[in-house]
């Protein structure tokens, strides 16, 4: 299942539901994040990229008169797996988050510029 397909429906499912770059938890890593009710879509990532998956009910605060009734999911990688992830989707992510995905890849010295219009 690890084709060029799978990495732009990959890109996709990040660009709308994932946040990522450099952070400071535990040490300057990149870091690549998606958060989710749909824990399916999240074993897709991880058996694409590996990674975990963890409950995340983390800013999830009930509104007025509603109660949140589905757990959220959290599929993460950093480090490594982040650059990888990176390389894969790079050619289908655009905007903002193609920012993120140049910076990570950048972290790890990697010239993009001659591959990926930068």
């Amino acid at each position: 299942m690890m084709d060029e397909n799978s990495y732009a429906w990959s890109a996709g499912i990040w660009e709308a539901d994932g946040s990522g770059g450099i952070w400071t938890n535990h040490g300057l890593a990149p870091v690549i994040k998606v958060v989710m009710n749909d824990i399916e879509i999240l074993k897709t990532l991880k058996y694409l990229f590996k990674g975990s998956i963890c409950e995340d009910m983390k800013g999830r605060k009930a509104a007025k008169g509603y109660r949140y009734t589905k757990p959220m999911f959290k599929w993460y990688v950093s480090r490594r797996l982040a650059l990888n992830f990176a390389l894969k989707v790079i050619p289908y992510v655009k905007g903002r988050k193609r920012e993120i995905i140049i910076k990570i890849i950048k972290y790890y010295n990697k010239d993009i510029t001659s591959r990926y219009q930068v």
